[in-house]
C-alpha cells in the first residue's frame, strides 16, 4: 500500500507583502494631501516645507519617545539598525532657522498609539516609518530642485538605505511577523501609524 501523504495547510502570505496590500489605500490618500500634492507639483513654498519640517519632527519625536526601549532593544537586537527621523529633522529645522520646540501641530501628530500588541505593532508602525524613508528618494529629488543649497538630511535618509537594505528589512518583517495574528496586529499598527501621518500631513497648509 502506498503511503498516505498529507498536505500541510499553507502558512499565511509574507508579511512585507501583506502589509503593501493592506495599507495601499492609506498610502495613497498620504499623497493626496495638499501639501503632499504642492511638493510633487513643484508648488511648495519657503513658509509651507518649515511647517512640513515641524509637523514631521513632532510626529517622528513622538514616536520614537513611545518606542524607544523597543527600538533601542528588541528592534537592536534583531540587527536592525534604526537611523533617527528627529535627529535628521532637527539639523534639517537648524538648517532653516526653525526652532524644535516651535511645533504647531501638536494635536495633530504627537498622539500615542492606539494600537497595542508590543512588538509586532511596533514592527507594523515601523514598517510606514522605513518605507516612506524609501519613496522620499522621489521626494528628494524635487527639493533639491526647488530648495538648492539645503542638505534636506530627513528625506535623503531613504538614499542613503537604498533598495537593497529595504529588500533586507522586507525579510526581516517577514521572520519577525511570521504568524496570523501578528501579521494582522502590526497591519492595524501600520494602519495607525499612517492615520497619524495623515493627520499631520492635513493640518500643514501648503
Amino acid at each position: 500500500m502506498a503511503p498516505v501523504t498529507r498536505c500541510m495547510p499553507p502558512g499565511p502570505p509574507p508579511a512585507h507583502r501583506r502589509l503593501r496590500e493592506a495599507t495601499r489605500h492609506e498610502h495613497a490618500a498620504a499623497e493626496r494631501t495638499a501639501v503632499m500634492q504642492a511638493l510633487l507639483n513643484g508648488q511648495l513654498d519657503d513658509a509651507a516645507y518649515g511647517r512640513l519640517l515641524l509637523g514631521q519632527y513632532a510626529l517622528h519625536r513622538a514616536w520614537e519617545t513611545e518606542r524607544a526601549a523597543w527600538l533601542h532593544g528588541e528592534l537592536a537586537d534583531a540587527g536592525w539598525y534604526y537611523a533617527s527621523r528627529s535627529e535628521a529633522l532637527a539639523r534639517d529645522l537648524a538648517d532653516w532657522g526653525l526652532s524644535r520646540e516651535d511645533e504647531p501641530l501638536p494635536l495633530a501628530c504627537a498622539s500615542h498609539s492606539q494600537v497595542v500588541g508590543g512588538s509586532s505593532a511596533s514592527w507594523g508602525e515601523l514598517y510606514v516609518i522605513e518605507g516612506s524613508a524609501l519613496g522620499g528618494q522621489i521626494l528628494l529629488r524635487l527639493l533639491e530642485k526647488r530648495f538648492p543649497g539645503h542638505a534636506h538630511h530627513f528625506f535623503r535618509l531613504g538614499q542613503e538605505a537604498g533598495r537593497g537594505t529595504w529588500r533586507t528589512f522586507q525579510s526581516m518583517l517577514d521572520h519577525q511577523l511570521s504568524q496570523l495574528d501578528q501579521q494582522q496586529t502590526a497591519i492595524a499598527a501600520a494602519r495607525a501609524m499612517f492615520g497619524r501621518a495623515q493627520r499631520m500631513l492635513e493640518a500643514v497648509r501648503a
